[in-house]
């Protein structure tokens, strides 16, 4: 990883100079994948996800997207588009992944499309979100609640 990641579970974990109110709209996020499966920022994984991951021997998770690059708003047939190239990128380098979508439960953010990638590696998963842009990716590893990794 070119530069050091920002690990954040909960607002109080972020640097001052991180937007507050974009930060708070990243950790309320449903991110929400195949089979009813749902993440949320610093809390337990469902258990029924939990011993699908374990029983599948995946160590690690992270969600990606390539919609609406650093918080900015793109028309949908573009982020269309970037969802295209990630995925093919995402064929490239982890062998698993699901569709999903991020979801702002109050309604003030459109759904983001999203893949689900399971055991890809930590560098993978960081470069693909500096390619898209993005300015978190959700990370998972056994022994830790979901966090934002921000880039």
């Amino acid at each position: 990883m070119s530069k050091p990641v920002i690990v954040i579970r909960k607002v109080e974990d972020s640097p001052d100079w991180v937007d507050r109110e974009l930060l708070t709209a990243y950790i309320r996020t449903e991110y929400r994948g195949e089979n009813d499966a749902v993440l949320h920022i610093g809390c337990a994984l469902p258990p029924m996800l939990l011993r699908r991951l374990s029983n599948n021997r995946i160590r690690t998770l992270a969600v990606l997207t390539a919609w609406n690059p650093a918080s900015v708003l793109l028309p949908e047939k573009e982020n269309r588009l970037r969802t295209r190239a990630l995925k093919e990128d995402l064929s490239l380098v982890c062998t698993t992944f699901w569709r999903g979508f991020n979801v702002d439960p109050g309604g003030r953010w459109p759904a983001e499309e999203s893949f689900w990638a399971f055991g890809i590696d930590a560098a993978r998963a960081v470069a693909l979100g500096r390619r898209y842009g993005q300015n978190a990716l959700v990370w998972w590893e056994p022994g830790a609640t979901p966090a934002l990794w921000w880039l």
